[in-house]
Formats: C-alpha cells, sequence, structure tokens
C-alpha cells in the first residue's frame, strides 16, 4: 500500500547507515511505492519507532502562534492509494476527511488492541445522523469510541449531544447515541466474513430509524469493499508488500504489532516441544 509523505518545514539531519546487503531491497521497496530511497527509509525508521515524522516534525519549533485557535484551510496533495485508505480509515470512525486528520485523538495502547476517543465541538452532523434528525442544521458535540481487540473485533461508541449543553463534562441528558460492532472473520487467506450490527438509543417504535443506519453502513461499505479488493490485488502481485503507517494510523499499526505478538506466541505454545 502506498504511504503519505507530508513535507514540513524540519532541520535536516543527515546519518549515515550500513544497511549490510539490504540497499537492493530497500531501492525496490522505494520504486514500487514510487518514494525516494530516503522517503522510504525515514518511513521504515519512523515505524520502527512507533512514531512518524510528521509527529516528529511538529515538535520542530517553539514560536507561538498569535492565532493558533483559528482555523485554516490547509491543501494537500496524495497519492491515490492513500487517498483511498484516509477515506477508509475516516469513515470507520464517522469523520470527515479533515476531521480525522486533524482532531486531537486519545490514544489507549491495550494489551489486546487499543481504545481512540475523540471530541467534535461545535461541529456538523454526519450524513447517518442527519438521515434519522429532523433538524439536519443543528450543531452538535460529537463524542466517538473506538476499541479493537484481537483478533479483529471493532467496537464503535458515538454520541450525539446539542452543542454547548456540557456532555463533555458529563451532560448526557438529551443525548442520541449509537453502539456499533463489526466483526471480521477469516474464511480463507485472502476472503474474509464481515458481520456488524448498529443500536441506537432513541425512537425504538420507529423501525425507520434502524433501517436507515443499515443502509448506510452497506452504503458505506460496498465504498470500501471496492478499496479493499484493490489493496488485496496487490498483495497478490507482491507477497512482500507492508503497510506502512501515517500518524493517524497510531492505533491501528499498534493494533497490527500487538496482533502479530499474540499470533508468534500461540504459534510457539502449539509447537512440540523439542525432545
Amino acid at each position: 500500500m502506498l504511504s503519505a509523505l507530508i513535507v514540513a518545514k524540519a532541520p535536516r539531519e543527515r546519518m549515515t547507515v550500513d544497511l549490510r546487503g539490504l540497499a537492493p531491497a530497500l531501492k525496490a521497496h522505494a520504486r514500487a511505492r514510487h518514494l525516494s530511497v530516503s522517503d522510504a527509509a525515514r518511513l521504515a525508521v519512523a515505524a520502527a519507532l512507533e512514531t512518524s515524522p510528521i509527529e516528529t516534525v511538529g515538535q520542530a519549533s517553539d514560536i507561538q502562534d498569535v492565532a493558533a485557535d483559528r482555523p485554516v484551510k490547509l491543501t494537500i496533495r496524495f497519492r491515490r492509494g492513500v487517498a483511498a485508505r484516509l477515506k477508509t480509515r475516516a469513515r470507520a470512525c464517522g469523520l470527515s476527511h479533515g476531521s480525522y486528520q486533524t482532531k486531537p485523538l486519545n490514544i489507549e495502547r491495550l494489551d489486546n488492541g487499543y481504545r481512540v476517543e475523540r471530541w467534535h465541538m461545535n461541529s456538523d452532523s454526519p450524513p447517518f445522523h442527519k438521515k434519522v434528525i429532523a433538524d439536519k442544521t443543528a450543531k452538535v458535540d460529537r463524542r466517538n469510541i473506538g476499541r479493537m481487540h484481537v483478533p479483529g473485533i471493532f467496537f464503535l461508541e458515538s454520541m450525539f449531544a446539542p452543542a454547548g449543553t456540557g456532555a463533555e463534562k458529563g451532560n448526557t441528558a438529551g443525548t442520541r447515541q449509537y453502539r456499533n460492532c463489526q466483526f471480521m472473520t477469516p474464511e480463507t487467506r485472502r476472503t474474509t466474513h464481515f458481520f456488524w450490527n448498529y443500536l441506537h438509543n432513541f425512537d425504538l417504535d420507529d423501525p425507520n430509524i434502524a433501517l436507515s443506519l443499515c443502509n448506510s453502513l452497506r452504503e458505506g461499505f460496498m465504498e470500501d469493499k471496492a478499496i479493499i479488493e484493490a489493496q488485496q490485488k496487490l498483495f497478490d502481485k507482491d507477497s512482500d508488500t507492508k503497510l506502512l503507517a501515517i500518524a493517524a494510523d497510531a492505533a491501528l499499526a499498534h493494533f497490527r504489532r500487538t496482533f502479530s505478538q499474540k499470533l508468534g506466541e500461540e504459534r510457539s505454545a502449539s509447537m512440540p516441544a523439542a525432545a
């Protein structure tokens, strides 16, 4: 999968590394992803350090911006594969592309996965919520809590409160909430079953709410399905293809490491003891 690279103003730091025979592989890796060798090396080092070049350069300056709280518009050019992945990740969190990249995210790394929490204050409602409420223009304070557990179970809690009513301080009166659970169950090495449910806590006598949520999730998944299948084709062509994370993928990167670790432990435990 292709990786995002955001070029920021940061001091250049040069280091000479003896690759000991890895240079051809690094060059091939970079060429396959349309990256320079330097960019590919930086991303690989960042992944190994469980951080990102984006996070590192963000601390390069101590200068205070007097207009730091003013919203600004930033246009970033991504390669097509990166843009597709960004779209998938944002939809999984129920966020716009911009919110997914810029909203503060609280990440809790767990022994069996991760927990992330994100607030969006005085924001517009996302499409799936607008479809089931009367006032579609009202601003909301929104909280998402996502959990991903090994081997592949995803939980999402979404809460919408009228903007300014103090939901972030614990006042949940009048909030509308959703619970979404998704189960990924592999069938073969390259196919997976996707099971899910979607619950809500309001207008329980109106079956159209559940139907609308069902249709919204199906619509989103069918778009993701095209991306997932295209990614699988890349893996089929090159079994050595590795996933490189951008800063917004920190939680997922932790999950992949946790999954690989537990898989290794399970395999070791199943091996017969040496005589």
